[in-house]
């Protein structure tokens, strides 16, 4: 696991600035770990995004980076694209990187544990309110780097799709159980004929 007060020390303030600021405008995208390795793509100041890579080391540092900039090893360790990389990783993630090729997914189905409890925590009040089916449904969780969506049938079998983000999906996951029945894996041919509606927000 990389530590902010051990990796911030490997890039000059400069790059470290850069790297923070390409994170928060999201432009790490396509993260994915493969056995020690982070590997994803970092749109710098311009539309090109570039192939970074980073090696998690066991003392909280980065064992070994690799970017397809121009600059990377030229005036330091890593790169500003490196270092929006490694704040992915302590900000979303690894939470965990997602397994190389598969999108973050949450094991089987789930239903919230408690309704009136969820219902009213801060973040997750908005939500349920306006999609109160969630509160007796079992449905999954899926994730990918950028965003969650929640999948599932309401009350009535109508099936939906509902976009979400990764703070709601974080909260989410504190309040759910897994599903009493076996759950099947999720495929989008589980509900063959039928379109996969959004319809949060309907409820006022």
């Amino acid at each position: 696991m990389l530590s902010y007060n051990q990796i911030k020390r490997e890039f000059t303030r400069i790059s470290w600035r850069r790297g923070n600021q390409y994170f928060r405008d999201n432009r790490v995208q396509g993260v994915t770990l493969d056995g020690e390795r982070v590997l994803g793509k970092v749109r710098g100041s311009g539309r090109e995004a570039y192939d970074t890579a980073l090696v998690v080391g066991k003392n909280g540092k980065i064992a070994n980076s690799k970017c397809t900039c121009p600059v990377h090893r030229r005036n330091e360790i890593h790169c500003k694209h490196v270092a929006a990389l490694a704040i992915w990783v302590m900000e979303k993630g690894a939470q965990q990187p997602t397994p190389k090729g598969v999108a973050q997914d949450y094991q089987g189905e789930v239903v919230i544990r408690d309704p009136r409890t969820a219902n009213t925590h801060a973040i997750l009040r908005k939500l349920l309110h306006t999609t109160p089916y969630l509160n007796i449904v079992p449905f999954y969780i899926r994730q990918d780097p950028l965003a969650a969506t929640l999948i599932g049938k309401d009350d009535e079998a109508h099936p939906f799709s509902i976009p979400i983000t990764l703070i709601e999906a974080t909260a989410l996951r504190e309040q759910v159980e897994p599903a009493r029945y076996l759950a099947m894996s999720f495929d989008e041919q589980t509900f063959p004929g039928d379109p996969i509606l959004d319809i949060r927000g309907q409820f006022k």
